[in-house]
């Protein structure tokens, strides 16, 4: 599972999150060539719910900044690019899973993002406006921790109940004749459905109902129940 949720981690973005760039402080911002290490995760079981603990290390992404200054009557724009590096991303979300009709639900009660070591570099001379840029990379800082908040708020649930509901195997395969006269092989169907899951701080227990049917393949002619009369 953790694996799973390494992989959905590692291929979020933070122009997903932050569609078409950010605005503040007088300043666009636009994102591409992000990347990043490979994400760690724990899952820790607890009573009616489970903690995900996804750790994003050696963020880097390039950026390039359209930013409109005003210095004194003086009123001008400035384009330029750069690089913001994060040291790491911590987010904690609490899950709580269920079973509806044979389907396994989640939902994520709350979901918390910190980022730590951020920091922006400005190619050339716009690197001598720091307070300016000081001031976007606030703003790049908060909206990427409540971008990542929403996002995982809404993947993790779904990823979740996607590898749970694979617990429930629907198949068909075919087996020999069991019983002598039997014509061509016996097809089985097997079908399954999650019954439940239980979370304690032991773990995680999840129960499934599963039976099988197949068409009939023996010759056999119904010669009724039997009948008994006059017993003592």
């Amino acid at each position: 599972i953790a694996t799973i949720i390494e992989i959905i981690a590692g291929a979020t973005s933070l122009a997903s999150l932050l569609p078409g760039g950010l605005s503040g402080a007088g300043a666009d911002v636009s994102m591409s060539n992000f990347t990043m290490a490979k994400p760690t995760v724990q899952i820790t079981t607890h009573e009616g719910g489970l903690e995900v603990r996804i750790v994003l290390k050696d963020i880097s992404v390039d950026i390039a900044v359209k930013a409109k200054l005003k210095l004194g009557p003086i009123k001008t724009t400035i384009k330029t690019n750069g690089t913001l590096t994060v040291k790491s991303v911590d987010v904690s979300s609490w899950l709580k899973l269920g079973v509806s009709a044979g389907k396994v639900t989640a939902s994520a009660s709350w979901t918390k993002a910190k980022i730590d070591g951020m920091k922006l570099s400005i190619s050339g001379l716009a690197g001598l406006f720091n307070p300016v840029f000081n001031l976007i990379l606030n703003g790049i800082k908060s909206d990427i921790e409540q971008g990542l908040e929403a996002e995982l708020s809404k993947q993790l649930p779904a990823a979740f109940a996607a590898i749970f509901a694979t617990l429930a195997i629907n198949d068909t395969f075919e087996l020999d004749p069991l019983i002598p006269g039997g014509s061509g092989k016996v097809t089985m169907v097997l079908a399954s459905e999650v019954a439940s899951i239980a979370l304690t701080k032991a773990g995680m227990l999840a129960s499934i109902n599963m039976g099988f049917s197949s068409t009939k393949k023996v010759p056999h002619t119904n010669l009724g129940a039997i009948a008994r009369a006059g017993c003592v």
